[in-house]
């Protein structure tokens, strides 16, 4: 199975692949650039580049603009890098099974419309299993543990899952086109 067919972790939620993970790393090499250039324009104050306070005022609020774009951007890669790490792991002995999810629970979170707690239910050898999404949100605290907005994608309805038994791990597919 290729990592890139994963859209989520039931513990983690969203995992990054494909244009979304291009996006991020366009977008950090973007936001490093308006740095960059401003320390272009200080060095052609020396060959009479002229500053005045509306300039300043813009470059001032593209600079902080930009390093908060690129430290989200860092924070998120580095995040998706190690549950890269340990989807690689529970690959090990995963195993793709149809799974029926469902809604357990719904909330509202700032910018985001809607986040849902789901749990899945899939059958393994005669032997029923449930497991509920777990684990944190990026940047939420204890109240939205579990919530995600990927499973808004994925709830109420039949999904193909991999399973690591060892692990006990559940990973959701991407929906096949």
């Amino acid at each position: 199975m290729k990592i890139s067919n994963i859209d989520a972790s039931l513990k983690y939620g969203r995992f990054f692949t494909g244009k979304w993970l291009a996006f991020l790393y366009s977008a950090l090499i973007i936001a490093f650039f308006i740095p960059l250039i401003t320390i272009i324009m200080i060095f052609l104050t020396f060959f009479g580049l002229v500053w005045d306070n509306d300039m300043i005022f813009a470059l001032a609020f593209c600079n902080v603009f930009s390093l908060s774009l690129a430290a989200i951007c860092l924070w998120t890669i580095i995040c998706n890098n190690k549950l890269r790490k340990r989807i690689v792991m529970w690959l090990e002995d995963a195993i793709e099974i149809k799974a029926f999810s469902k809604t357990l629970a719904t909330r509202s979170f700032l910018l985001q419309s809607k986040l849902v707690k789901m749990k899945v239910r899939f059958k393994l050898a005669d032997v029923d299993y449930v497991r509920d999404s777990a684990g944190k949100m990026l940047g939420a605290g204890k109240k939205l543990e579990g919530y995600h907005k990927i499973f808004v994608k994925y709830a109420d309805r039949k999904i193909n899952i991999l399973y690591s038994s060892k692990y006990d791990q559940v990973l959701i597919l991407k929906d096949k086109k």
